[in-house]
Parts: C-alpha cells; sequence; structure tokens
C-alpha cells in the first residue's frame, strides 16, 4: 500500500490486489449532496493486513461499503476507481458485482447478529452462498461449511450447522461469520469492527484466528477499526481517516514510533499504554464535525492544537516523510519556515 495522489496512478504492480484513486461517496439527499468519502487513494498489496483507523464517523465503513458495492440509494460511489484485480468495481452492475461479492472478496460485519437471518439456520445460511458460487451440490456444500466451521475452530460443527443464530454465544456467531466470510476463498477479506461487540478474551480468540487464517490461505485483509491495539497487533500498514479523508498512512512500526500528524498524535495519546504511566489519558477536544457541515481548509483545524493561519484557509496536500509514510498538514511547511526565517 502507498500513499498517492488521484492524479498519479502509476504502472499496475502486480503483488498489487486493490488500487483505489479519488473515491468519493456521497448521499444525495433532498437536492444536497452529503460527502461521506472525499477523493481518498490508496493501494492494497497481496496478502498484507492494512488498517483503516479513526473515530466514529470518519468514513472507515462507508469506504469499506464502497468497495463492497453495498451501498444503498440514497448513497452511492459518484466517481474514482475501486480496481480490484484488474476490473473497476465502480463501474460494475449489481448482477456483475453479486458475482464478487462473498466469492472474491467478502466482509464481516461489526454485530454478527444483526448480519445473520434469525429464521433461517446456520447450516442453510452457509450453504447457500458455497452453492451459488462454487457450483457445488447440496450434500457438498454442507460438507464445505462443516469444513469451515472446523477451520474457524468451532466445535461441535454439525450441531452448530442445525443451530440458529440466537442459539449461539457472540463469539461462536463472529465465528461463524469468519466461516461465511472464509467459505468461497476470498482474496480481500474486509472485517468492519470484528472484535468490537465480544468480550476480551474471545476477542483474543477471534484475532489470533485472523492471523492463523491469513497466514495459511495467504489472504488480504482490509481491518476496519478504533482500536489501536488491534492495529499494532495485526496490521501490517495503518490508514488513519478524519473527515472523510486520509490524512496519515504508513508502515505500522513507522506510523506508531513517529506519528506525525496532530491527529494521529491525539488518537494515540488517548490510547492506554502499560510501557507509559499516565495519571489520566489525553482526549482529543472537541467532536469529528458532521458531514454537512466540515470545516473548511484541513478538516481537523477546529481540535487542533497547533492550527494556524493556513490550515483554516486551505486544504493541505500529501507530505512524504519517510519510507512510504506520509500524512496531509500544513505542519512541516510551517516548522521549515520557521527553519529558514531563524537561520
Amino acid at each position: 500500500m502507498t500513499a498517492v495522489s488521484a492524479q498519479a496512478l502509476p504502472q499496475a504492480d502486480p503483488s498489487e490486489l486493490l488500487r483505489v484513486r479519488g473515491l468519493t461517496t456521497r448521499f444525495h439527499l433532498h437536492k444536497k449532496a452529503v460527502t461521506a468519502v472525499d477523493g481518498i487513494s490508496f493501494d492494497l498489496k497481496r496478502g498484507e493486513v492494512v488498517a483503516i483507523v479513526g473515530e466514529s464517523g470518519c468514513g472507515k465503513s462507508i469506504t469499506a461499503f464502497s468497495i463492497m458495492g453495498l451501498l444503498s440509494p440514497p448513497g452511492r460511489v459518484d466517481s474514482g476507481e475501486i480496481l480490484f484485480e484488474g476490473r473497476n468495481l465502480a463501474k460494475l452492475s449489481r448482477e456483475e458485482m453479486r458475482d464478487i461479492q462473498g466469492n472474491r472478496i467478502s466482509m464481516i460485519f461489526q454485530e454478527p447478529l444483526t448480519s445473520l437471518n434469525p429464521l433461517l439456520t446456520i447450516g442453510f445460511q452457509l450453504d447457500e452462498p458455497i452453492r451459488a458460487h462454487l457450483k457445488l451440490g447440496k450434500a457438498a456444500a454442507r460438507e464445505r461449511s462443516l469444513e469451515m466451521l472446523r477451520k474457524v475452530g468451532m466445535p461441535r460443527p454439525e450441531a452448530v450447522h442445525a443451530s440458529y443464530p440466537h442459539e449461539l454465544s457472540g463469539g461462536m456467531r463472529q465465528r461463524v461469520m469468519i466461516a461465511m466470510a472464509l467459505s468461497c476463498n476470498p482474496s480481500l477479506l474486509i472485517a468492519d469492527e470484528p472484535t468490537t461487540a465480544l468480550d476480551v478474551t474471545i476477542q483474543a480468540q477471534i484475532l489470533e484466528l485472523m492471523k492463523d487464517l491469513r497466514n495459511e490461505l495467504q489472504m488480504t485483509i482490509v481491518l476496519i477499526t478504533h482500536d489501536l491495539g488491534v492495529v499494532a497487533e495485526m496490521a501490517d500498514r495503518v490508514i488513519v481517516m478524519y473527515g472523510g479523508q486520509i490524512v496519515e498512512q504508513g508502515d505500522t512500526f513507522s506510523l506508531f514510533r513517529n506519528p506525525s500528524h496532530p491527529y494521529t498524535q491525539g488518537l494515540l495519546n488517548s490510547t492506554p499504554n502499560i510501557h507509559e504511566l499516565k495519571d489520566k489519558l489525553e482526549p482529543i477536544k472537541g467532536t469529528v464535525p458532521p458531514l454537512t457541515n466540515m470545516p473548511h481548509g484541513c478538516r481537523f483545524h477546529p481540535r487542533c492544537p497547533h492550527a494556524f493561519e493556513k490550515c483554516v484557509s486551505a486544504a493541505p496536500g500529501w507530505v512524504d516523510l519517510h519510507d512510504d509514510h506520509q500524512m496531509r498538514c500544513w505542519l512541516p511547511e510551517k516548522k521549515e519556515r520557521s527553519l529558514h526565517e531563524h537561520g
């Protein structure tokens, strides 16, 4: 994954699985368009885990739904490209996307109880997409479902196959969702807050399971989360979003060691750290702006402790830091100007 502008279109990389360029997603309400994702661009290489982080309302899940083709009116991708294995998903029909959804790209949703149909057995919900995408008969699809339940460490898979969602615990339902997402051998797995609704012990088990399956299947994962501990545990690279835009991205080690955007610094300062003794955490002041009233200039400037005049009047461009680590911020320019002025 590399940060790029929407205009920069390098030659295709054979290791590249997904290329997003200038993705803009809007909700068209009462003759007014509200922008939820604003011109974001990034690359995703085969076999890596990329985390998308940020507060609620920053555009993480809408980015995932845009890639998956799961937006419902009034939401739609208004511009940009989503190139997956060379095909622009933004231009495909609903019928063409159905061949990709759950097959080449799968998604684990935040709350499995609301994602599973309460009126159908787990087995039915596992078997149907397998039959549709892999063209297997009833018996073969059932055996594939049981195989996937065993792969995700589900005890008594035959009994689970015959159960209804409400008969399972939260951790078991999440394992079912992972089994369902992996059943057709996708190239890309999008996990939207996959451990949020689970207790700490089950969270650790699910994350360990995802790591094992990623290593075994050489699968690419987009992990959407607000939990920076999960990011440090799982991700190779990190995308930080704020106000529908990407504000910083880079490899996990570099970004955690040298967070450069004030928003990223705020996220890390508000997270508990066992290696640092703090009397209290330092929350980011203020709240995420509503989509209908985004600030001019840098969208973070009303909450930024380092904001100055230019932050209010002009939107910052990308700044290359080092080793594939970039951010959108005016501070480097301000520091450089200050050094020049003071000799």
